[in-house]
């Protein structure tokens, strides 16, 4: 269960020092607490949040979870990632997983990439075949994390022009028997502007990127989004 919680907080606190990647950790740790902080303000004071103290400690247990599990093997995620991560709901653990890659508290592969897996198509190279698709690093946030974990190629989004909250909550839901997920996000996005703003501040990546464009939920006009999402995004 979720009780051991403040194990893993006293230890991302007192053994981090000696933890690669601990800075990771830390700006993790401080972004959990601004975040739960913005949330608690926002509720009427009469009302009791026992879930926001649970989901702040499991926030700071998790970073450090997935810390060490850079230096893990399968049975380590298997036993303690995956049971932890499922302390939390759906869309908390989603949103904790793109965290880790913006901070790069994720495992990176030891050896080079084959030759062999190395293409060239319409004038990209791939390092490898295997990418990840739009849906999970949805504002631009995790992009060279992404790439350090070996993927081959990276698609953000779906990015629409004006920002736009999505669905309401819940939106996400598990189907552990299953082992799958439902997705309703409805096209939560951050907009052209804020995610631009990301995008051309990215170092040379490892390699293609790519941008999946969507429209916003009230737009009169659907095409004209699409176009404006080339002519923001595209190079």
């Amino acid at each position: 269960g979720c009780d051991n919680f403040v194990f893993w907080e006293y230890s991302v606190h007192h053994c981090s020092a000696s933890i690669p990647g601990a800075r990771g950790v830390r700006g993790l740790v401080r972004e959990v607490k601004q975040l739960l902080r913005a949330r608690s303000s926002a509720q009427p004071q009469n009302m009791k949040t026992p879930f926001s103290f649970a989901g702040y400690l499991a926030g700071i247990g998790i970073g450090s979870t997935i810390a060490l599990a850079a230096y893990g093997n399968e049975r380590f995620y298997r036993v303690v990632v995956m049971p932890t991560v499922q302390c939390l709901d759906a869309e908390r653990a989603h949103r904790l997983a793109v965290w880790s890659a913006k901070y790069k508290i994720v495992p990176f592969p030891a050896k080079l990439e084959p030759a062999l897996m190395s293409q060239s198509i319409l004038g990209m190279t791939f390092d490898n075949p295997v990418g990840i698709a739009a849906g999970f690093d949805k504002h631009a946030e995790a992009v060279e994390g992404l790439f350090s974990m070996g993927f081959g190629f990276v698609e953000i989004g779906s990015v629409t022009p004006l920002p736009q909250a999505g669905n309401d909550k819940p939106r996400v839901f598990r189907l552990k028997k299953d082992q799958a997920v439902i997705n309703r996000y409805g096209f939560n996005s951050e907009g052209h502007e804020a995610v631009g703003q990301r995008l051309h501040a990215l170092p040379k990546l490892n390699g293609p990127l790519g941008v999946n464009l969507g429209k916003n939920k009230t737009s009169a006009d659907a095409a004209n989004d699409y176009v404006l999402g080339v002519r923001n995004l595209g190079k």
